[in-house]
């Protein structure tokens, strides 16, 4: 079983920057609601109107995919060089604009 994940990178519109992985690969707004990288930019800074998300994804491993877990990330973490390795594949990348209309309604408190 391969594993997909993706390197993210936010940038708010207030200059804040936020990087890391994360399961799957996200390709909209909708996706990154669920991203604690995300959750916590927008929690954290509630004057944030536009974020850019950069998106890199990757297959580790062979056979069908899925999406890296937990477990995975923990593994992907915590080597500075996991993405040279041969098993790695990078499949795509894509970079997408999230305002604050779009996900506004998911952090109201």
């Amino acid at each position: 079983m391969s594993k997909q994940f993706s390197f993210v990178e936010l940038t708010a519109d207030n200059g804040i920057f936020l990087s890391g992985y994360v399961s799957g690969s996200p390709c909209d707004t909708d996706d990154m609601e669920s991203n604690d990288i995300f959750i916590d930019l927008i929690e954290e800074y509630s004057d944030i109107e536009i974020v850019e998300v950069k998106v890199q994804t990757f297959l580790y491993g062979e056979g069908e995919s899925e999406p890296a877990d937990e477990s995975d990330l923990e593994v992907i973490n915590a080597d500075i060089n996991f993405l040279k390795r041969d098993e790695v594949d990078f499949l795509c990348s894509l970079c997408f604009t999230a305002r604050n209309n779009d996900f506004e309604q998911h952090f109201e408190q």
